[in-house]
């Protein structure tokens, strides 16, 4: 199966309903300096299931905002439109992969749980890198593996001859979907990254989050997801389809000006972080 074949599928896929249609317009609209807090709201609102869980999520613990929300547009005007955006993003995608779905015994809970795992630490490493967006941190480390959900749902039967490989084998995800499928999730995560039309910054991250060998425009976020993916395995939070430890690129510590000790000094920030992150995944999971 080629790249074309599974782009030429994902695009014909009934079941990614209005999300590329609505990020494609709240994208659009947030390229406009002039786009208003009640304009962006609208395009949100169009799917009330998303935009009720958005509102649920901003007035939650996570957020510290409890009960002073009360609509999509005073979330945009107090959160920032990029924010509210990331937000409904992380809703969507997770509406694509629902918990009751039976994906060949693979844990869809697990899955997340490394996901937002990876997003938290991620988040917590932004912040102490001075980047300017740690939102947009949280939101490139939670959708990292997306390329993952697209393969549950395009190819189920390869999907779980991938998870019997890794169990098998005892060999990384991405090595047993370039055995059984001829492609990585990271590659197909670009391309329905790309279909999306995701902003630059996430799509990097999603197809170099395991190490990348040409060059990038985002180093920095890319290096701070690849970290925090294979922080999240060691310290062993949800999973991501297999046991097995990716190496660390080195480069990575060499553009953040890390090393362990950085990491280790985070220890109890990182544990305080993820407990308040377990509203985010319940509101989320629902």
């Amino acid at each position: 199966m080629n790249v074309q074949n599974i782009d030429a599928k994902i695009k014909r896929l009934k079941d990614l309903p209005t999300l590329p249609t609505i990020l494609m317009q709240c994208n659009k609209m947030l390229k406009n300096p002039n786009v208003s807090a009640t304009e962006l709201a609208k395009a949100i609102k169009s799917d009330p299931s998303i935009s009720s869980k958005v509102l649920r999520l901003v007035n939650s613990a996570f957020y510290g905002l409890s009960g002073k929300i009360s609509s999509v547009s005073q979330a945009i005007v107090i959160l920032g439109f990029n924010t509210v955006r990331n937000i409904f993003l992380s809703v969507s995608v997770f509406e694509l992969l629902p918990k009751n779905e039976d994906f060949g015994g693979f844990q869809i809970s697990k899955f997340w749980e490394h996901s937002i795992g990876c997003a938290v630490i991620s988040k917590i490493f932004g912040q102490r890198l001075g980047m300017k967006d740690p939102e947009e941190v949280f939101t490139a480390g939670l959708l990292h593996d997306v390329g993952k959900v697209v393969i549950a749902k395009l190819f189920r039967e390869d999907f779980s001859t991938i998870l019997k490989t890794t169990h098998k084998e005892k060999v990384l995800f991405l090595d047993a979907e370039q055995e059984v499928l001829g492609i990585t999730h990271y590659k197909i995560g670009e391309l329905i990254a790309k279909d999306w039309k995701l902003p630059s910054t996430l799509t990097e991250t999603i197809c170099f989050h395991h190490g990348c060998t040409g060059k990038i425009n985002h180093p920095k976020l890319v290096a701070i997801i690849h970290l925090a993916d294979i922080i999240t395995r060691i310290l062993q939070i949800g999973s991501g389809g297999d046991q097995v430890i990716p190496e660390i690129d080195n480069r990575s510590w060499d553009t953040l000006n890390m090393n362990i000790d950085f990491i280790e000094r985070l220890v109890d920030v990182i544990d305080e972080e993820l407990d308040k992150a377990n509203i985010f995944f319940s509101l989320l999971s629902e």
